[in-house]
């Protein structure tokens, strides 16, 4: 008989999911949502987020979904783990329909920011400014292209009979999620060395 209530804690160890789901990362979201993404004086690439109201908003409704995906994953996990009783196939729906809100929030945060940045090329703009312009949009463009192979995953994994859910081999399933980490680790080595 498997172990009930927190005894069944030690034994997901292996499990990711419920390792990453004992790390308070809520705390680090609100971080982020107060700081990075929030913040009104922040200019990047000569595109000031705040000008733009669509951004702000885009930011600000991302958040929102980060902010209530990592509760229901909680839950979720915990039911799963028999800490508390429930049906945890509703939360994970609901979780992980959250995490495809909140990249098809990016998405369109981003393709906002490359639709800002066409635009507002100046006619005479010095080196440094069409060089930061330039490292700018390849970031956003690789946000899209990142978000985009999580949004198959996610999609991937809601019930069948939603889009494609399910109809995707383990080998591409990882593929994706691969492509996606790759990019998420180029983006910080990059970010790092800009």
């Amino acid at each position: 008989m498997p172990p009930k209530g927190t005894a069944a804690i030690p034994g997901s160890g292996e499990d990711s999911r419920g390792c990453w789901a004992l790390c308070p990362r809520s705390e680090a979201l609100l971080g982020v949502a107060r700081g990075e993404r929030m913040n009104p004086d922040k200019t990047e690439a000569g595109v000031r987020q705040e000008e733009d109201p669509a951004v702000r908003w885009l930011s600000v409704a991302s958040n929102v979904a980060d902010q209530l995906y990592y509760p229901c994953e909680h839950l979720a996990w915990a039911a799963d783990a028999k800490v508390i009783r429930g049906d945890s196939g509703k939360w994970w729906v609901l979780s992980t329909l959250l995490w495809a809100t909140s990249l098809l929030l990016g998405i369109a945060r981003s393709l906002r920011i490359l639709c800002q940045l066409r635009r507002r090329r100046p006619k005479q703009a010095s080196k440094d400014s069409l060089r930061r312009a330039r490292v700018r949009a390849r970031a956003e463009a690789l946000t899209v292209a990142g978000n985009l192979a999580d949004l198959c995953n996610a999609v991937h994994w809601l019930p069948p009979g939603v889009l494609w859910a399910g109809r995707f081999p383990p080998w591409f399933v990882g593929l994706l999620g691969t492509t996606s980490s790759l990019i998420g680790v180029y983006q910080t080595y990059a970010g790092g060395a800009a």
